[in-house]
């Protein structure tokens, strides 16, 4: 398994992300690699440093990513055959256009990108009230959803509730009312950390993919995107001024 490639390595059709930082706010924004035939872009050449990926769209208009001094880009891609993540930092993105009018983004790097902890990335922030019932039990308990995942979610769970054991069924049950979608899975617990005298966290694993997953994070990361990248635009207006 390699621990460095370059981005011209990254294969047609993998999902990545890019992460935009500029002070303490952060961008991230999904997107998939193409294969595109440099003769036919009008402004641009392919080279060895770069990746191809779709346009990034929020409400039908293709979000544009400034070069803007003291924004910083970082891109991270899952190799699913390796079961790898890779990060490549001070990434630079330039539009493409071809002589279409189609256009593409071109992601720039001189360096290799290294291999990562996956459990690092590809996670969404939730922080929903919640409940669960583990094993067979009737009784459901009240949580925190901590995070989600393709592969699993993150509760955070009272301490009472400490001698559940690693291996255990959690049946999961939640309501996201930005989205109104009352949404239920089940998973294994993989991991259990103590936070404080007051919480523990569990790391639960789903049993394969799950369609519903995806089209929950997908639905997700799409309203998140937009709110940050509202307020990422109000960040680099302030910043011009």
């Amino acid at each position: 398994m390699a621990q460095e490639i370059y981005l011209n390595e990254l294969a047609t059709g993998i999902e990545v992300k890019i992460t935009a930082f500029i002070g303490t706010e952060k961008l991230e924004l999904s997107t998939t690699t193409v294969w595109v035939d440099d003769k036919q872009l009008s402004n641009f050449r392919i080279q060895n440093c770069c990746t191809v990926v779709e346009p990034i769209v929020v409400d039908g208009k293709v979000v544009s990513l400034s070069q803007a001094a003291g924004i910083v880009y970082y891109l991270h891609a899952y190799m699913k055959e390796e079961e790898q993540l890779y990060e490549w930092k001070n990434v630079v993105p330039y539009m493409a256009t071809l002589r279409n009018g189609d256009k593409y983004l071109v992601l720039i790097c001189n360096e290799k990108g290294k291999a990562v902890n996956r459990r690092e990335h590809f996670r969404i922030w939730l922080g929903l009230d919640g409940k669960v019932r583990f094993g067979i039990s009737k009784d459901a308990i009240e949580i925190i959803v901590k995070d989600i995942s393709s592969s699993g979610v993150g509760l955070i769970v009272p301490r009472d509730h400490a001698e559940v054991k690693i291996g255990s069924l959690a049946n999961i049950y939640f309501y996201d009312k930005e989205l109104e979608s009352e949404f239920q899975v089940s998973s294994i617990i993989v991991r259990k950390e103590e936070i404080d005298e007051n919480r523990i966290l569990l790391g639960c694993r789903f049993s394969g993919e799950n369609p519903s997953v995806s089209k929950y994070i997908q639905r997700k990361e799409r309203l998140n995107l937009k709110k940050r990248s509202n307020r990422f635009n109000e960040v680099i207006n302030q910043k011009k001024k």
